[in-house]
């Protein structure tokens, strides 16, 4: 995806434009270079632009908009995906199974992020993956028992709350492509 230029940029931050990168550093560029924007227009004070990376934005806007659900730290869901996997008591065979949970977190983070069905029969061609579809289907419902908005769900709550509402202008810098998820 290209990004407009600076100074396209530069005039939309001023005109109240939301910004969002693809990563802090990239955010902390894009404040920098806002100010120095100001300053080489002689200007004393500014409003300080709206510039956030994608995850911050992500967390702030659902700490913002989502209030009846609780939003877990990544810390509560690393544990919750081990409870998950100690409970099921087929985890035996693992080794570590602090590793296996993290492996599982990020596994059904990716099908969230692509919108893949944990129903796919491909889920069927191996013991692993149906292992992983089981954790799975656990975690999903503790979290609904719960009210939790885990963190790879908050991108497809934000696209489905927010819709065509954003009411300004929004521009994108530094993503090399989008997941469906990122792009609803």
């Amino acid at each position: 995806m290209k990004s407009p230029p600076m100074q396209e940029i530069l005039h939309a931050l001023a005109n109240g434009a939301l910004l969002l990168t693809a990563n802090r550093r990239l955010a902390r560029h894009w404040r920098l270079a806002f100010d120095a924007a100001q300053v080489a227009a002689s200007l004393e004070a500014w409003p300080a632009p709206e510039i956030l990376a994608w995850p911050d934005w992500i967390a702030d806007s659902c700490e913002r908009l989502f209030t009846d659900r609780v939003l877990p730290s990544a810390m509560a869901e690393r544990r919750g995906w081990e409870r998950v996997i100690r409970d099921t008591g087929d985890h035996e065979p693992l080794l570590d199974v602090g590793a296996a949970s993290a492996a599982a977190s990020d596994a059904w983070a990716l099908c969230k992020q692509y919108r893949i069905s944990l129903r796919h029969p491909a889920f069927d061609d191996a013991v692993d993956t149906a292992r992983f579809r089981t954790w799975a289907l656990d975690w999903e419902r503790r979290v609904e028992r719960r009210g939790w908005l885990p963190a790879a769900e908050r991108e497809p709550w934000l696209a489905e709350t927010l819709g065509e509402s954003m009411g300004r202008e929004v521009l994108l810098d530094g993503f090399d492509e989008f997941t469906p998820s990122q792009s609803a």
